[in-house]
């Protein structure tokens, strides 16, 4: 008799081991996009803001690729037609927009301005722009990003330029 509480005792031993090897073995990974870490999308939400400092209105924007982020690649493109036709953001003032921009890419952006007494400048245009330095809308941390640029007036060159830029993920709030 005991010989045989013994065996089954070791059976039933045995048959709850294999029974959770199988379940184990047989767990699948979860495939669902939601609980990806790694964004695949190209679509990008904007904020852009002209900084309360800047001097003039922005009126129009241009967008050209530039690849990774993460890689010194130049631009990798040409320039787009005007993205956002119509605005006119005062100095403190933000518009929204939508871009296709892939993940972990950067667009290189220029501006067209408005001063105050009127006339529409495309900055690159100006004598002496300096196109070596770029400023860029980046596709990193989410699908929201929050864009900063102010503009300044050089009173000796009479030429506007870009004094400051920046760009973070999110939206802020400001």
């Amino acid at each position: 008799m005991f010989k045989m509480k013994k065996s089954l005792l070791f059976w039933a031993i045995f048959a709850l081991m294999f029974g959770l090897l199988f379940s184990v073995s047989s767990c699948k990974e979860d495939d669902d996009d939601d609980n990806d870490p790694i964004n695949t999308h190209d679509e990008l939400y904007v904020k852009f803001v002209n900084d309360e400092r800047s001097v003039v209105n922005i009126v129009g924007m241009q967008l050209r690729p530039h690849g990774r982020a993460d890689e010194e690649t130049g631009p990798t493109g040409s320039w787009s037609e005007d993205i956002v036709p119509g605005v006119d953001i005062a100095p403190g003032g933000h518009t929204f927009f939508t871009v296709n921009i892939p993940n972990l890419d950067r667009y290189e952006y220029r501006l067209i301005i408005k001063t105050p007494e009127g006339e529409t400048i495309k900055m690159w245009e100006q004598e002496g722009w300096d196109d070596e330095s770029y400023y860029y809308i980046t596709h990193w941390g989410g699908d929201e990003r929050t864009v900063t640029t102010t503009i300044y007036y050089h009173a000796e060159t009479g030429k506007y330029y870009i004094g400051g830029w920046g760009d973070w993920a999110g939206i802020g709030k400001k």
